[in-house]
């Protein structure tokens, strides 16, 4: 290819797209321009670095010289070297200057327009669910008389050493119940499960054995992860406040899109949650 040493002054192969010759550039130009390096070596190298710069993105790759070297005299040699420099950090600033407006533009994305509208959307359904959560605390606890139909034999491990039984219900509820071996249910297997009033997340279940009431928490519940919803939801809260164009604010969006948007939908479609806050707990 006839642009090939052009691509190797660049230090790039010869399919490499404008995008890549540009950002390669400007590497190039940070470290060579004369404005910006000392060397005497640096006003040719970054002519020549120039050159071949433009005659990639021109696709000229037709031998020729510069003006500065074919002019019969010295002083007009110089004049149009400094012009020649004068020109090159012109284009050189414009091409920063179309980064950063690129940039901004990016970041201007995240303030505005529908990614800015999703985020608002977030913080007001996270706002509510914050609310009923807080609410939840407060409130007493729904009580339903319920039956053990079956239970999973697999033992799950839950943190802090304790271990869950998943245990399924006549009322089509599934429990994961801490610490509470089959054998220990009553022969009749009624029982007593414990819900928020708002939420309907369930707390625990209870029963009477021998040695009177007994009483297993639910593992695995949004109950139990209470705390992480908490912190979610205030990171949805807070997003739409967050106006500074930096790395947090987009890193921050797309965590609030898919990690707070994921567990939001699935708290509120489960066991018709959406409808019990719609109705203030009083449905279904």
């Amino acid at each position: 290819m006839a642009g090939k040493r052009y691509y190797d002054l660049l230090g790039l192969p010869e399919n490499s797209t404008d995008q890549e010759v540009k950002k390669r550039f400007r590497i190039l130009a940070k470290q060579y321009h004369p404005d910006v390096n000392p060397d005497a070596d640096a006003t040719q190298v970054f002519a020549t670095l120039l050159d071949a710069y433009e005659r990639i993105l021109t696709k000229n790759f037709s031998e020729r010289r510069t003006s500065a070297s074919t002019s019969p005299h010295n002083n007009n040699r110089e004049d149009e070297q400094r012009d020649f420099h004068r020109r090159a950090w012109e284009r050189y600033q414009q091409m920063e200057q179309e980064k950063k407006e690129a940039l901004d533009a990016f970041y201007v994305s995240f303030l505005k327009g529908p990614k800015m509208r999703i985020k608002k959307v977030l913080a007001i359904v996270s706002l509510l669910i914050f609310s009923a959560l807080v609410a939840d605390e407060f409130l007493p606890f729904r009580v339903e008389e319920d039956t053990i139909q079956g239970f999973d034999t697999t033992r799950y491990q839950v943190t802090g050493g304790d271990f869950a039984y998943y245990y399924t219900t006549a009322k089509g509820l599934g429990v994961y119940a801490k610490n509470l071996y089959p054998y220990e249910l009553p022969s009749s297997n009624k029982i007593r499960v414990y819900q928020t009033y708002l939420c309907r997340s369930t707390s625990h279940i209870e029963f009477k054995s021998r040695g009177g009431m007994y009483r297993a928490d639910a593992a695995f519940t949004f109950f139990s992860l209470r705390i992480v919803l908490y912190v979610l939801c205030l990171f949805c809260i807070f997003m739409p406040f967050y106006r500074k164009a930096n790395t947090f604010l987009v890193l921050g969006t797309w965590f609030a899109f898919f990690m707070g948007g994921i567990w939001i939908i699935l708290f509120l479609l489960m066991h018709f949650r959406i409808i019990s806050l719609l109705t203030l707990g009083t449905w279904p």
